[in-house]
Formats: structure tokens, sequence, C-alpha cells
């Protein structure tokens, strides 16, 4: 027999996650004490399906609580192999050799006095591996991933996170190129509170984690500050740069283990390819039978999660749906939602931090659907935090960086691609891309024949010269004409498309 009682001890005050009321359940069992240990069981087994962090890497990021920073985890990755990384020279088996030699050397470094960390960067063009490096390097370690969200930081709060980071976690910034910008004044603040000074001293100075990795990433090492760039406090610095034919052949193989590679991938004229865009999935899409398309896409996204882990690509699936305001890119996502049967989530980036946004990523409802609108409107130009607190860096970790929600669908909307930064457009990121215009003939004829199914559609509508009429007009319109006769509403009809001409 089990009896159960519930108490409340003292006020709830204080923050959410700090309260001072205390409820304690208290459970007595006068037999089968073998329920007990069932239900921890059953707690432990729920608890690795969310995190599943004995099964892959344990990711952590910074949460800011008022004026308090703390490390919360964000949930763990597949581990990937360094096999699935496409690197030139053998960089992969180069860093590796480099770590293993730095954690044999650890007496070395004490005898003569040395800081006992080694700090990695790692520069090139986006999409060419430098995050996936990284991660395949902390598979291969098993060692847990704890990212820093700097631009939210102080001194003091950095300062502590560096003493209570995740035990033997490889500490990652990436994008450091925005947090300081070229300057030789050792006082200068990033995009946050923190100094530029507290970083140099945290990778080689008195405040450095002892027996740490270190990586920090950058599109563009000619930023950083020449203070940051010197030897000593950057021990090992390797560009990763556009694939080259070996790499190309590699990743054809990959996928078409059985097949020859087409000759093209063995141009040497060809030399500004990334892995990311080759190794994506991308799809460029026009108007017709797109929500057939898009669906066919998903049901086989879902049915491929095992090639993703296989090949160590993040399994997530961004698509941007971009066209002119009221062409229906909403309504398209509002109709998969429902075609799948999954809540949407909405985003209202503009609101949102760093650690906030992690944070709802994190917690997003169970099976949803990711939906950022106008997107083109939160991050005006590079390097820059967008109309909130929230930085272009951090939304581009989450659509396929370390942070990507594993087995997400995400849409972007925007009425302006060409506003978008270049690193957010590129493949790898955006993996369907889809062009929602202005309506066809065909679109206009289909969308009469809704409201009138038995009336033949005025001609108007199936002439191809009208270039700039949206679906959500012409349904707006044929909404309001719905209680005219046919012959009436098609007269009415054709008035108000002249008028708008």
């Amino acid at each position: 027999m089990i009896k159960a009682q519930v108490t409340l001890l003292g006020d709830t005050v204080g923050l959410f996650n700090n309260p001072a009321q205390l409820t304690v359940l208290r459970i007595e069992v006068s037999s089968h004490r073998g329920v007990i240990t069932r239900i921890l069981e059953e707690a432990k087994e729920e608890y690795a399906k969310v995190f599943r962090t004995a099964d892959g890497i344990a990711v952590h990021f910074t949460r800011k609580y008022g004026e308090d920073v703390e490390w919360r985890l964000f949930g763990s990755l597949p581990y990937r192999g360094m096999d699935t990384v496409s690197l030139s020279n053998n960089l992969g088996a180069e860093i590796m050799a480099d770590i293993q030699k730095f954690i044999a050397d650890e007496a070395v470094y004490t005898r003569i006095g040395r800081p006992y960390k080694r700090v990695y960067c790692l520069h090139g063009p986006p999409g060419t591996g430098k995050t996936s490096l990284v991660m395949a390097v902390a598979s291969e370690l098993r060692r847990p991933l704890a990212i820093f969200n700097v631009d939210s930081l102080r001194d003091d709060t950095f300062i502590e996170l560096i003493t209570t980071r995740p035990p033997n976690s490889i500490l990652l910034f990436e994008d450091v190129d925005v947090l300081f910008k070229v300057s030789d004044q050792k006082d200068q603040k990033g995009n946050g509170g923190m100094t530029l000074s507290t970083l140099l001293n945290t990778l080689d100075g008195v405040l450095h984690p002892s027996g740490a990795l270190v990586f920090l990433t950058t599109n563009h090492i000619e930023r950083l500050d020449s203070a940051l760039r010197r030897p000593g406090r950057l021990d090992y610095v390797a560009e990763i740069g556009y694939s080259t034919p070996t790499q190309r052949i590699a990743m054809w193989h990959t996928i078409f283990p059985l097949e020859k590679a087409p000759p093209i991938l063995n141009r040497e004229d060809i030399r500004d390819m990334t892995p990311a865009w080759l190794s994506g999935l991308d799809t460029v899409s026009l108007p017709n039978n797109l929500g057939a398309e898009i669906m066919a896409d998903i049901q086989k996204f879902i049915a491929d999660e095992a090639v993703y882990t296989r090949i160590g690509r993040p399994y997530k699936r961004v698509y941007c749906l971009h066209g002119p305001p009221g062409t229906g890119k909403t309504s398209l996502v509002m109709a998969v939602a429902s075609e799948l049967r999954r809540p949407l989530a909405i985003f209202n980036v503009d609101s949102l931090r760093d650690d906030t946004f992690i944070e709802l990523i994190t917690k997003r409802p169970p099976n949803s659907i990711l939906l950022f609108e106008d997107v083109d409107v939160l991050f005006k130009v590079s390097n820059q935090k967008g109309n909130g607190g929230m930085t272009l860096s951090t939304l581009l970790n989450t659509l396929d960086g370390v942070l990507h929600p594993s087995g997400a669908l995400v849409f972007l909307t925007t009425n302006h691609i060409e506003r978008l930064d270049s690193a957010l457009r590129r493949p790898g990121r955006l993996d369907y891309v889809a062009e929602i215009g202005y309506s066809t003939p065909t679109q206009r004829i289909a969308m009469w024949h809704t409201i009138f199914p038995l009336e033949k559609a005025p001609s108007i509508l199936s002439r191809k010269d009208i270039r700039d009429m949206t679906p959500a007009w012409l349904s707006s319109t044929l909404f309001d004409l719905r209680d005219e006769p046919p012959e009436v509403a098609a007269l009415e009809l054709t008035q108000a498309i002249g008028e708008k001409k």
C-alpha cells in the first residue's frame, strides 16, 4: 500500500528560479518497495528521452537571470565522427593529435610555468565546416560543449562562468569577430558589457581556465584585435577554406558510396564551393504545386533521420518562403501544420536576448513547427543585433550550428530575401528556398471556383499581363462578392481589377 501526502512550507516569495516556499512530497510504502525503484527508473528513462546526454554531446549555454548568469543544459546532439567532417589536408587528425599531446604534456606546462590551456582559432568563409569540426572533436573526446553568449555578459559574470564551467567541457566562442571590433584598446567593450581585456586574460592570463580546450570561430580573422591574434593567446590557428576536388569527391561517396563522382567535382577552377553548399539538400521551388512539393520534402526528411545521423548532418529542416506581401507565405505554413497535425510556435525574436531565445528553443512545445515571420526586419546588416537584444550569430547557431533544435521543422518568411545577411542565406542554413510570387492565371481561376464552383471564371483572370495581383487581394475581393449573382460578381471583379491597375 502507498500513501502520498503533499505539504507546503512557507509563503511563495522571491524569484521563480529560487522560491522561498518548499514543497514536500512524503511517500510511505508499507509493502512492495520495488514500486519506488520502478518509479525512479521510469523517471530516469523519461529524462534520458529528453536530454539523451548518455548518447551524445551534452551542450550547455549561458542563461541570464537579472544580474546573475549561470550555465544551463541545452540538451544533447548525436556523436559525429571526424570522418563525417569534410576537411582538407587532414586537418581533423592534426588537431586531434595536437590535443592528445596537450593532454599528455600537463607536467611540462607546469614545469616551465606556461598556462595550461589550449586555444584553437578556426577561420574561413561561412559554411566551410568550422562548427562541425568542433562538434567532431567533442565527439571524439566524449566531452561536453559549453557555448558562451558573450554579448550578454559583464566582466564579473564572465569570470564566474569560467570558474563554474561544466566539468571537462570544451569552451566554444562562435563568431568571435562580432564581439570586439578592430581596435587596440584593451578596455573596449564588446556588443555586451564585457571588455576585451577580460577575454584576453581568460585566454592566457591570470584568469585562464586551467586544463581547458578553447575554440574560437570567425569568418573574418582580419577583424580580430591584434592583441587577440598574437601567438601565445591563440595556440593553434587553422584556416578552413572552400572545398577541394578531393573533399568534393569524398562527400559524393558519403551519399552515393558505389557511384562514380561526376567529373565537375574534380575541376580545379571551381574555387568558391563550400562543403555546406555541396552537402546541402537545398531546393529552389516555384509556386507550381508548391504545397505538395513541401509536404513530400517534409515526409522524406522525417523518414531520413538515420541518414542525417550517419553522415553527421544537423537533423533539422529550414524552409524560407519569400515573396511580396499577401502571396500566401503564412497561409502555406498554417496548411503544413494542419496536414501534419502539429502545433505552431511563433517567435517574436525582436523582444528576446540570446540566452532567453536559446532557452525557448529548449522548451519549445513538443513536435511543434517553429515560425519566424518577416525575418528580414530582425537583422538589418551583418554582425548586428536584431531590433531586440538577440544577435544574428545566435539565430545562425539555432539553424544549423551546435544549438540547432534536433528534429525541428523551421519556417522563415520574408518579403525581401535580398535583405537577409549572406550568412543566413547560404545553403546548409536554408535547406529549402521557395519564392511565392504574384498570382498566376491558373491560381486565379482556381480561387474563383472556390467561391463560385459551377460558374465560368471571367476572362480577365486568365490574362497574363496582370502581374501584381496577390492571392490575398483576390481572395478578399471574391469573399466580399460571395453573395452576388455570378454575373454581377464577374462584372464587379473586372471593374475592381481595372481600378487596381
